[in-house]
């Protein structure tokens, strides 16, 4: 089947091959308020300290709580306080246990789980649900059967950050990286109501709703905004002032002039953000099944906020794991912006990391939140008066890990997409990135320069290239044209146009392809 590159470019030949729902292919395609009253204890206060911009992230800050002020005249945002956030690993243990689970086919057929999801061409083939729901297992009628299993039938596996809102856009990237025979993990933030720093109210018995859906084509849930999260649960944030519906410090608009209004108190509220997201992976690392700690390959990825996190974030006892695998970043571009309280905490691994973990960024140099450019959130608050962050922005990875010294190193701007996820408009080159990451992390850079550059498919051109390191701009892989949502799923998020058409580019692992388990 012949295709062009979206942009009109050089005609690319492609051969698919396509099994039933049980099987993973092997693919050759030649070419993501509280209100203002006065709180009781005292307030942190940020300062100065190293000149203007010292970083907030202070143990003791973390221990007080904050007022986070909003422009005066305006009526859509109120101040809030963020109450004092605990220290206690354990208060943060209900994202591990309430953790969505991505499994490849062969997995889902080995432990009798029925697939329940699938990648854009309608193949429900994976298995998904939430950590608990593995106990339904039918063909493990023990924990270390189970376990035994999930280290068996997997290529590797993947601990996932979600962003902002939940698992929406992650959920695709997870069943892209299930699909190429890697087990995902992705613990959810959401999942406590009592901690009261964010909460959305879940679907009950995801596994069996999942598969309900994915029986009609009109309620496919791969192109869903949200799939795992009742309907009408939504984490307003406390800065939104309405009494309709509860609300939580930590869920939030990022508005570029509330933001420049209280720049130092938003410094230090973004800080809490990565501070949650920290402590809930510090949890997962410490009870970290040992199907994931003996795993061949193991990834940390995330996306927007959680992409963030997923390139900030720093254990030794994880670090030692991701030199078999690496770092995905999705939709985060890691330099110092409104996202971090100052330039060192922009550094990947909080400076730490392994500079032979190899590392793929993917974003969109459009990205409303992270662009270089007007009119992104990260541009317009940088050169507001008042503001901060880098001036001139980079919008991407590529800075950052090369000053950084990282051996190991490629960057995707997704150029056809003017949408944060990237997935809604470029799924099959970033599939194609992340079967080919995941299958050889520290030679993607060199893979992906000859097959997707001039001498290959010409999806990507290069713009930055040094040894083991890579800025490119990529296209989609496919020329058809974008449809509504309402041609692809009544679960689509309405406002956005999508690029439905499947393409699957490159090879599977041996790994992936289904085998027998025998216990």
């Amino acid at each position: 089947r012949g295709t062009q590159n979206r942009r009109g470019g050089s005609s690319v030949v492609a051969m698919v091959a396509k099994a039933d729902v049980i099987l993973f292919v092997s693919c050759l395609l030649g070419v993501v308020s509280t209100n203002t009253d006065d709180a009781s204890e005292e307030l942190a206060t940020p300062r100065g300290g190293d000149g203007p911009y010292e970083c907030l992230d202070r143990p003791e800050l973390f221990g007080t709580p904050l007022r986070v002020g909003v422009p005066e005249g305006q009526a859509k945002y109120r101040s809030f306080i963020v109450p004092p956030m605990s220290s206690n690993l354990t208060d943060y243990a209900y994202a591990t246990e309430n953790a969505f689970v991505v499994l490849p086919s062969q997995c889902a057929l080995s432990l009798g789980l029925d697939p329940n999801v699938g990648d854009a061409d309608r193949t429900i083939g994976q298995w998904m649900g939430r950590f608990g729901d593995l106990l339904l297992a039918l063909k493990a009628s023990t924990a270390l059967e189970r376990d035994t299993i999930l280290s068996e039938c997997v290529c590797g596996w993947v601990l996932f950050i979600h962003g902002s809102g939940g698992l929406g856009e992650g959920s695709r990237y997870s069943i892209m990286l299930a699909e190429a025979g890697y087990g995902v993990m992705a613990p959810d933030s959401f999942a406590s109501k009592t901690l009261g720093l964010r909460y959305k109210a879940p679907v009950p018995f995801l596994a069996s709703r999942l598969r309900q859906a994915n029986t009609k084509r009109e309620t496919l849930t791969f192109w869903c905004g949200n799939s795992v999260y009742e309907q009408d649960s939504t984490c307003a944030g406390a800065m939104v002032n309405q009494t309709s519906s509860p609300s939580y410090p930590l869920c939030y608009d990022s508005n570029a002039p509330t933001i420049a209004s209280h720049p130092d108190d938003w410094r230090q509220f973004y800080e809490r953000v990565f501070r949650l997201r920290q402590l809930e992976m510090d949890y997962l690392v410490a009870n970290l099944p040992q199907y994931i700690r003996q795993a061949p390959k193991v990834f940390l990825a995330g996306e927007s906020e959680g992409g963030m996190a997923a390139a900030r974030y720093y254990n030794p006892e994880l670090e030692v794991l991701l030199k078999s695998g690496g770092r995905i970043i999705l939709q985060w571009s890691c330099e110092w912006n409104y996202f971090v309280s100052c330039p060192a905490n922009a550094r990947i691994g909080g400076g730490s990391a392994d500079m032979d973990t190899p590392i793929l960024n993917m974003i969109s140099p459009h990205d409303p939140y992270f662009a270089a450019v007007s009119p992104s959130i990260a541009h317009e608050v940088a050169y507001a008066p008042g503001g901060y962050g880098n001036r001139p922005l980079h919008g991407n990875c590529f800075a950052q890990a090369k000053q950084q010294g990282f051996k190991h190193v490629t960057v995707m701007n997704m150029v056809d997409t003017e949408y944060h996820g990237l997935t809604v408009k470029t799924a099959n080159t970033v599939r194609a990135a992340l079967k080919a990451f995941v299958r050889s992390p520290s030679t993607f850079t060199g893979m992906v320069l000859k097959e997707f550059g001039s001498e290959g498919n010409r999806l990507c051109s290069l713009l930055e290239v040094e040894p083991g390191l890579a800025n490119l701009n990529c296209l989609e892989l496919g020329f058809e044209a974008d449809v509504n949502a309402s041609e692809v799923s009544d679960c689509a998020r309405p406002t956005y146009n999508f690029h439905r058409q499947f393409y699957a580019y490159g090879y599977h692992e041996m790994c992936a392809r289904l085998r027998p388990i025998v216990i």
